[in-house]
Formats: structure tokens, C-alpha cells, sequence
């Protein structure tokens, strides 16, 4: 099902946090009816309850955040809908379900699950974990290769099908990434596009291509999330949605507004350094389980420079997922470390349209290679279902 024909139940839910809050239980019903000159009680409909837990294709991992829906109608036959928002573990409960056959549908971000449910009274009916596990399919996926960041095997070991993969590297970025990201159809067909740091990398510089090229790729962006796809990129690639949407995504740097190419050597945050992060999103802290995070910006093999994407300040239609206090670099070739950048975004996420009413885009300014603990790991898990 591709992303504009999907209902997103409540997955757009506050553009300041990742947290769905929970929604409360509506149950339409009457207290009576005249049937004949004579008011008659509607019967109480018996009422059970639903749990289970919601997951990655892999079973293993929970998805947290996710808004459950039961619903269709009572015992009366009057419409019925109840929402929960799942725990850090994706568990959930639905209390007083009235009894019969419902529909019950899991949604994270653009990821989506349908069962049919059977209730009775007073029985709490526990749905087994590989019943609520999205499929490998669940969302479709496409993925722009880079050299500083390897997302895709973070998705592939969730036990997600990475449907349309695409070389950004020096050498494929011409015949593979590019042709697909001008075409605004064939981007519309998937749900989710990630975006590897480094990707479009030539000469030391993020190259999107000629002026032309690159406003087309900026625009076919905007118009993905408008019609409710979601953009994740990661350092070296703050590029693709600081083009599409230069008011949100603001990069440290002493020339100003982004453009392409874009020398990487402009990029203002020092490596090697490790940073102990402070997590903002109070969702994304419930499920770490901790609200600090050690997060590295590793001297990479190969890397032509040691700068990283260090973002200015929080976009203005969204917030600040993790932010920390950071060395920036001290001269253009950074090879020493400058000053203290204090309070600065490390992952940001912002939805461009009002109300929730688009798809979602986050940066993050540090990617998975190279992490001392498993704490970008589980960041990245979450973020995934939250796109």
C-alpha cells in the first residue's frame, strides 16, 4: 500500500515529541430509545479487554509509541472505537472492548498492522507477539547509500525489506541515486526514504548535481512528505532536507544558507570526540530507559574530512530529540578542537505542514558506524517507526 493511500491513524500526533499520547476510550451509545410512546433502556453491551504487544518483523525488537485502534461497533450496533498508545516494550492493554468481532489496527508512522479480534466477556484475549509483529513489507522502503553511515543494515536486522536500494557513492550517484530521486513518481511509490551520510559525496563536497537538478530533487522531497512519505537522513546528508526546507534544518556554518555542492570542510563539529547527550524527547527516554546517551563522532577511515554536521539550533515547526554540549572545530582543516558549542541538537524532527498533516523528516547529526555503546542503536531502532 503505498504512503498516500494509507490512513495514518495517529501517527502525525504532536510535532514537538515522538510520544503519541494516549487517546481515550469513545463509545457512542444511547440511553434509550422511544419505541412507541415508551422509553426503553438500551442494554449494557458485556464488555473484555485486548493485549499484546507490538513489534519489528523480527520479533525481538518492541515498537514503542504506536497507536493502537479497536474498533467498529457494540452489541447495540452503535460505532465504537478505542486507542492506546503502546508501552516502551510495544505492550499494550485495551480495556472495556465491548464483545464480538473487531478490527484492531497498529500504526507507527508510515508502518502498519491489521487483525480482526474477537472479544468476550469478562476474558482478557492476549494476542500472541508474532500476530502484531509488522511485516517485513509493512512499509516501503528506499535507501540512498553513502560512505560514512550503513542505515540499511540497521533496518535489514529489524527484519524490514529494504525495497528499492541506491548507490549514492561517487561512483553509482550519476547512474543510480540520482535519476531515482528526480523522479517524483517513482519516489512517490514508497513510504520512507533514507538517506546515508555522505551520500552524493564528490571531492570533498555534497553534490546534489547542477542548480537545476538539485531544486528538482528538493522539490520531488517536499512533495514526498507533503502526500505523507517521511525523510530520515543522517550527517554528511543534512544536505537533501536542508535544501527542501531551509527554514528547519540550520547547519553551523560561517557562509550561511545551504547550497550544492557544498564543501564538507565547512561543517563545524570536531572528531574525534564523544559526547554525553541529553535526551529532549520524553518518548524516545522512556524507551532508552535513561534520559543520557553516549554518543561518538569517530575519526573515520578514509573520510576526507573530520567535520560533522553540526546543526545551529532546533527547526522552528519541530523540536530537538537529543541535544549536548559540543567541541567545534577550530580552524577550516579542523584539526584541533575550538570551542564549546552549548545545548546543540544532535536529532531534530519537524513535520512540514501544520496539524501533523504531512509526513515526518529527522536528522541526526551522528549515524552507526562506530559507537562505543548500543545507545545509537536503540535510538535508531525507534526512530525508524516513528518515520
Amino acid at each position: 500500500m503505498r504512503h498516500s493511500d494509507r490512513k495514518r491513524v495517529a501517527s502525525k500526533a504532536g510535532k514537538a515529541g515522538l510520544a503519541l499520547p494516549a487517546l481515550s476510550v469513545a463509545l457512542l451509545a444511547s440511553p434509550g430509545c422511544d419505541c412507541g410512546g415508551k422509553l426503553q433502556a438500551i442494554p449494557t453491551c458485556a464488555v473484555g479487554s485486548v493485549s499484546g504487544r507490538a513489534c519489528a518483523p523480527d520479533t525481538r525488537t518492541g515498537v514503542s509509541g504506536a497507536d493502537v485502534a479497536v474498533g467498529d461497533s457494540d452489541c447495540n450496533g452503535f460505532a465504537y472505537e478505542a486507542h492506546e498508545t503502546t508501552a516502551p516494550d510495544g505492550r499494550f492493554t485495551v480495556l472495556d472492548v465491548p464483545i464480538g468481532t473487531h478490527k484492531l489496527v497498529v500504526v507507527a508512522g508510515n508502518f502498519r498492522r491489521d487483525y480482526v479480534v474477537d472479544v468476550a466477556a469478562g476474558v482478557e484475549t492476549v494476542l500472541p507477539d508474532e500476530r502484531l509483529c509488522f511485516s517485513e513489507d509493512a512499509a516501503r522502503i528506499a535507501v540512498v547509500t553513502g560512505r560514512g553511515d550503513r542505515i540499511e543494515q540497521l533496518i535489514e536486522g529489524l527484519g524490514l525489506r529494504v525495497e528499492t536500494l541506491l548507490d549514492g557513492t561517487p561512483d553509482g550517484w550519476a547512474s543510480s541515486a540520482k535519476p531515482f530521486l528526480l523522479d517524483g513518481a517513482r519516489l512517490l511509490e514508497h513510504d520512507v526514504l533514507f538517506v546515508d551520510c555522505a551520500a552524493a559525496l564528490r571531492s570533498g563536497s555534497v553534490d546534489l548535481g547542477t542548480a537545476g537538478e538539485a531544486e528538482t530533487i528538493a522539490s520531488n522531497l517536499r512533495q514526498f512528505v507533503a502526500k505523507g512519505g517521511s525523510v530520515y537522513a543522517s550527517d554528511w546528508a543534512f544536505l537533501f532536507p536542508a535544501l527542501a526546507w531551509p527554514g528547519q534544518i540550520r547547519v553551523l556554518d560561517p557562509d550561511g544558507a545551504p547550497r550544492s555542492p557544498f564543501p564538507t570542510s565547512e561543517l563545524q563539529g570536531f572528531a574525534p570526540q564523544t559526547i554525553r547527550a541529553r535526551v529532549s524527547d520524553s518518548g524516545l527516554a522512556s524507551y532508552l530507559g535513561k534520559s543520557t546517551v553516549d554518543i561518538a563522532f569517530p575519526m573515520q577511515s578514509g573520510a576526507q574530512s573530520l567535520h560533522w554536521g553540526l546543526l545551529e539550533d532546533s527547526p522552528p515547526a519541530g523540536a530537538a530529540l537529543i541535544e549536548g554540549t559540543v567541541r567545534t572545530c577550530a580552524d577550516e582543516r579542523c584539526q584541533r578542537a575550538g570551542g564549546s558549542a552549548v545545548n546543540i541538537p544532535l536529532a531534530v524532527l519537524f513535520s512540514p505542514l501544520p496539524n501533523g498533516a504531512s509526513g515526518r523528516v529527522i536528522y541526526t547529526s551522528f549515524h552507526n558506524i562506530a559507537q562505543p555503546t548500543d545507545d545509537v542503536q536503540a535510538i535508531l531502532r525507534y526512530l525508524v517507526f516513528h518515520l
